[in-house]
């Protein structure tokens, strides 16, 4: 009940977040770049173990990406994730699949509720990530290695 009801709470703020972002994009043309995109997150692990780590299938997400004429953020929020022995971490991705090119807004950090990402650049200094459409939560190694197929939440779209 308890993960129902953080979860309600995470979709209720990234809805009124979008509808601020939302507001302030129907401004004159010269913003018409701006967007924001909810995505939700469903466990992909079919309860099994990855990294001799189990979601049980139970865990989730909620992302919200969105851009304004200075910034380009990201902020989610994961429930049903177990913690990590220490040299492993949760790494988010933000995918685009045609060309396939993908990028590592950094990982999760741990919280009384789950787990929560945080992510907000210049605009000026990130690519633009308008057509990454899916996003990727999986288990890596501390080390930079890049991504792996141990994914453990995936949401958005696959075009």
């Amino acid at each position: 009940m308890k993960k129902i009801i953080v979860c309600a709470i995470a979709c209720l703020i990234a809805a009124i977040l979008v509808i601020i972002r939302e507001t302030k994009t129907h401004q004159p043309s010269e913003q018409k770049n701006n967007f924001s995109r909810i995505i939700m997150l469903n466990d992909v692990t079919d309860g099994k173990p990855i990294k001799n780590y189990t979601t049980s299938g139970l865990s989730e997400g909620i992302v919200t990406i969105s851009t304004d004429e200075d910034n380009y953020s990201i902020g989610g929020s994961f429930t049903g994730l177990p913690e990590l022995d220490d040299g492993y971490v949760y790494s988010a991705w933000i995918v685009k699949n045609d060309p396939h090119e993908f990028f590592s807004p950094g990982v999760l950090q741990k919280k009384a509720s789950g787990f929560e990402l945080y992510y907000n650049a210049r605009i000026q200094d990130v690519d633009n990530y308008q057509d990454y459409l899916r996003f990727v939560v999986s288990i890596e190694k501390n080390e930079g290695e890049g991504p792996s197929n141990t994914h453990v939440l995936e949401g958005g779209e696959d075009r």
